[in-house]
């Protein structure tokens, strides 16, 4: 309803347990749908107990505000995704689309919008080059 936290000059933080693994260097496994939270990879899948443990709903006493509270963050994730089912419905496949867009979402959610350049795309550009300098030889 208000955010007291921005006018303060507060910044949101969107972390989570499996962002913290990947800090630390825990790979992210294979790519996995989770019946009824969505897209999410080995290592974000074995933290949504964690994750779940962490959110201070967890630690609300009153059931019925809490039931509540709960059902309307899950309506705010359903209303945030209605964007994303134009863009499924127009893709060619729809399961390649989303791993994409969940791994390129993490990944920015993991290095806070500033990912490093990936060596294999490096070296691709170099192997790339490397065979175009060949054919112009004689």
């Amino acid at each position: 309803m208000f955010d007291p936290a921005t006018s303060a000059g507060l910044k949101e933080h969107n972390e989570d347990f499996g962002q913290t693994l990947a800090k630390w260097g825990v790979p992210d496994g294979p790519f996995v749908m989770v019946p009824l939270l969505g897209p999410r990879t080995l290592r974000d899948a074995f933290t949504i107990p964690l994750d779940l443990f962490a959110h201070p709903l967890y630690r609300y006493e009153n059931s019925s505000v809490r039931d509540k509270l709960w059902g309307l963050e899950a309506i705010n994730v359903r209303a945030r995704l209605l964007v994303a089912d134009t863009l499924l419905e127009d893709s060619f496949d729809p399961y390649v689309t989303i791993r994409d867009a969940y791994q390129q979402n993490r990944r920015h959610l993991i290095y806070d919008g500033d990912p490093p350049e990936d060596y294999d795309e490096y070296l691709d550009e170099f192997l790339e080059e490397d065979s175009a300098v060949g054919k112009d030889a004689p």
